[in-house]
């Protein structure tokens, strides 16, 4: 992360520190069954939040825009998309993953099983096992890397969708939130698809499954989903043609992205009280990085959440994510975001 956005958030954390939380309550969006019970177990420990469920992601974001809800969390490709013009929400607070400092990013890694035989520049005909359709480490990334390596060859948006380029690339996928009757390779390998925890592949933990399962052959996740996997097992492909260790992340990343953050609507108000009713829940509801008790992994926030860190509020999707990789998400679907550099 850079020295200007660790700046920001120390200015951030000095302008919200002292003030008290406003009266009425936080609706946060949740985007499976599983989703919704973690947030009814904080509703009732903490009765600040109340809860709405939504199938999927853009439908949160949806929801966000129109006032039905006010809060979700989300990766960073996510939080580009409800950047753009018709939705113009806004990251307010960082999740953290540092175990002894702050880390407000993560690695993004390409995970095989030892002695498959192939390199990152042999990945064609392969399957793959991806977070998500537009998500950070499971898609953004790997596929911008692929693109920009010459590996996948791609002519642009004008020409056709990068989804059809990576259809031709892989022999069989799952990326959960493709369209299946236009795209059916990319879904291939999932159960229905969805993009959202009906899925059993989907996000970091179900991509990962899939390459587990024996479904793929390389699993597109961040670093801390395989940071307790049998290193005797599974290694990671680099970008030189190497395979290293998975320990060996900050060597043979696809690249640094940022983490994950709680965005909303453009008003400071809304976002001082989420953000103070986030903090007050800590005494009160333990399981705030926790999900194995409603079933499911990362709900809400990602289990590997070590603490959140608040952002001012001249925060925007262009700050946040940085430009080397909202130019890669650009490039990817040729749009612009609501807001940029100041």
């Amino acid at each position: 992360m850079n020295s200007l956005f660790h700046a920001l958030l120390l200015l951030g954390l000095t302008a919200y520190s002292f003030a008290a939380p406003a009266a009425d309550s936080v609706r946060w969006c949740n985007k499976s069954p599983q989703e919704q019970r973690k947030c009814e177990a904080l509703k009732t420990a903490t009765g600040h939040f109340t809860c709405l469920e939504k199938s999927d992601t853009m439908q949160c974001i949806e929801a966000i825009k129109a006032g039905m809800a006010d809060a979700i969390t989300l990766d960073g490709g996510d939080i580009y998309e409800a950047s753009l013009a018709n939705h113009d929400l806004h990251p307010i607070i960082a999740e953290d993953y540092g175990e002894t400092s702050s880390d407000t990013c993560y690695y993004a890694v390409a995970v095989v099983k030892k002695g498959s035989g192939f390199s990152f520049s042999e990945l064609k005909g392969k399957k793959s096992c991806h977070t998500g359709l537009g998500k950070s480490a499971g898609w953004n990334i790997p596929i911008g890397t692929l693109v920009s390596e010459g590996i996948l060859k791609w002519e642009g948006p004008e020409k056709e969708q990068i989804e059809s380029a990576v259809s031709r690339f892989f022999s069989a996928s799952c990326v959960p939130g493709a369209a299946k009757d236009v795209y059916p390779k990319l879904c291939e390998l999932c159960a229905n698809c969805a993009r959202s925890h009906m899925e059993p592949y989907y996000d970091y933990e179900g991509a990962f499954k899939c390459l587990k399962d024996g479904k793929g052959d390389v699993a597109f996740v961040k670093h801390l989903t395989v940071k307790d996997a049998d290193p005797s097992v599974y290694e990671l492909l680099c970008k030189d043609g190497s395979r290293k260790e998975l320990s060996d992340y900050l060597s043979c990343s696809l690249a640094r992205v940022p983490g994950h953050a709680v965005v909303t609507r453009s008003d400071k108000n809304l976002a001082h009280k989420i953000w103070q009713y986030i903090e007050a829940a800590k005494s009160t509801f333990p399981n705030l990085f926790k999900s194995s008790d409603y079933g499911g992994k990362n709900l809400m926030f990602k289990d590997s959440t070590k603490r959140l860190v608040l952002a001012p509020d001249n925060m925007n999707a262009y700050l946040y994510l940085g430009a080397e990789y909202m130019h890669i998400i650009q490039a990817l679907k040729k749009k612009e975001p609501t807001s940029t550099p100041t």
